[in-house]
């Protein structure tokens, strides 16, 4: 797990055991939350970028830190795997469940004060709004714009927390949080899957590619398709590693990025005598 800040010309880790796994950056780049994997299992972890040791929250997968830092969304590991809440600092574990829904993933509103849910319930899958304050949740968006797809390729909240941009089997639409209105986006040329959030000012978004041995993530503008190159970030050209993408995160402001890779080293040996 690798960290990069605007005018470091070379990442610096952030790793803490052999799997660390990015999932979410703070907003000053500043605290990073991940998964790593140890003898007992998968587990949620934060770490400052100061060096300080990481801190492990609880079991499972991370999906996102809330942006006052007080709270990580994660999935616990099991037959029955579901969302909660672990506490960044003192606290109580939070479930975020409700009956005859199986919650997936989560992205928090930039005030950080709700939740917008993806799961299934018995007509199929959609969006959900959960509370933190109260604990409810609620259907979000007109049932027949979101009953689709058991797969979101893209799902980002602008800094506004009113419109919600997603890309459901190569469609583009945005959800007005407000009135729950649905409006079809004309965007081309944009690999959903590649999209990572939006920038700070709400007209672009950050998007990640591929190019030989870099990783490179550009800001492209949702009016004019205009893409500018915001970071190349080097996988590393080590012959004896193969190394595999794994999430990338970069704050709004474009400033800071912390991305993972895999990388699987072998041992090549020569026998010699042999009769």
């Amino acid at each position: 797990m690798l960290l990069l800040e605007a005018g470091m010309a070379i990442p610096r880790s952030l790793s803490w055991f052999d799997s660390s796994e990015v999932a979410d950056i703070s907003a000053d780049g500043k605290t990073v939350l991940f998964q790593d994997v140890t003898d007992s299992g998968k587990g949620v972890y934060l770490r400052r970028n100061d060096g300080t040791p990481a801190v492990r929250l609880g079991a499972g997968y991370p999906r996102a830190l809330s942006p006052d830092g007080l709270w990580a969304l994660a999935m616990t590991e099991g037959e029955n795997p579901e969302l909660v809440l672990y506490p960044t600092g003192p606290g109580t574990l939070r479930k975020i469940s409700a009956p005859g829904i199986r919650l997936i993933l989560g992205e928090f509103f930039p005030e950080g004060d709700r939740l917008l849910l993806w799961g299934r319930e018995e007509k199929g899958y959609r969006l959900f709004l959960f509370t933190l304050e109260g604990g409810a949740i609620r259907p979000f968006g007109p049932a027949e714009a979101v009953y689709l797809s058991e797969e979101i390729d893209a799902l980002v909240i602008a800094p506004d927390s009113r419109t919600v941009l997603l890309n459901v089997k190569g469609s583009w639409r945005t959800i007005d949080a407000d009135d729950n209105s649905v409006r079809p986006v004309a965007i081309r040329d944009l690999d959903a899957k590649s999209v990572l959030r939006f920038r700070a000012d709400g007209k672009a978004v950050f998007t990640r590619r591929v190019e030989g041995d870099w990783i490179v993530i550009e800001a492209v503008e949702l009016a004019t398709g205009q893409r500018n190159v915001v970071y190349r970030l080097p996988l590393g050209q080590d012959a004896y590693l193969s190394a595999r993408l794994h999430p990338v995160c970069i704050t709004p402001d474009g400033k800071t990025a912390v991305y993972s890779v895999l990388r699987t080293s072998s041992d090549l040996y020569l026998v010699t005598g042999l009769q």
